[in-house]
């Protein structure tokens, strides 16, 4: 197994910045990794891009799709961050950008860039990313009753869990504790 794990690292560590591309691979490979069946074919069950519909209080309403749904077990949220070495964009050519670029500084939100690791952005990304997963555990139906965990995943670089031993839906905390959550 530990072979196996240093090759998943060594093979995601290097992704970033392309979160829907990598996310639903990454989360297949990491299935496999721990020996547990991918959600392939997607059921109302167990899937990527879960639908859930919620109504608010004032009567509006929203729709959202979770990106890894497992009834009663699991909420999942992705994000994908970069590294301080990657670029913030890739060229549009085959060619390397030479000189500064002329409309400023590239945007790293564009391809799903969600900050350099260990920013305060990328932070402000991976909390807003847990109380996405809370809302759509919130939005799940109820007959599904509420899931044990959040999952937030920051692709190729880590993974967060958040347990709700009460299954009330309120007590969402770092799993197993404040120091190991983050795998």
């Amino acid at each position: 197994m530990a072979g196996e794990a240093e090759a998943f690292i060594a093979r995601w560590q290097g992704s970033g910045g392309q979160e829907r591309a990598n996310a639903q691979p990454f989360l297949i490979d990491l299935c496999a990794l721990i020996g547990v069946a991918p959600p392939l074919p997607a059921t109302p069950d167990y899937g990527f891009e879960h639908p859930v519909h919620r109504v608010e209080g004032d009567g509006s309403t929203w729709n959202g799709f979770i990106d890894l749904y497992r009834r009663g077990a699991f909420v999942l949220e992705a994000k994908q961050g970069v590294s301080e070495a990657e670029p913030a964009e890739a060229p549009l050519s085959g060619t390397p950008l030479s000189g500064p670029p002329l409309f400023g500084a590239p945007s790293r939100r564009r391809g799903g860039h969600h900050g350099v690791r260990g920013t305060a952005r990328h932070h402000a990304t991976m909390v807003g990313a847990r109380l996405q997963a809370e809302q759509y555990a919130r939005a799940v139906a109820a007959e599904h009753g509420w899931p044990l965990f959040l999952v937030v995943v920051d692709v190729g670089h880590a993974v967060e869990l958040y347990a709700d031993f009460t299954r009330t839906g309120t007590s969402y905390v770092q799993f197993p504790d404040t120091n190991s959550f983050r795998i």
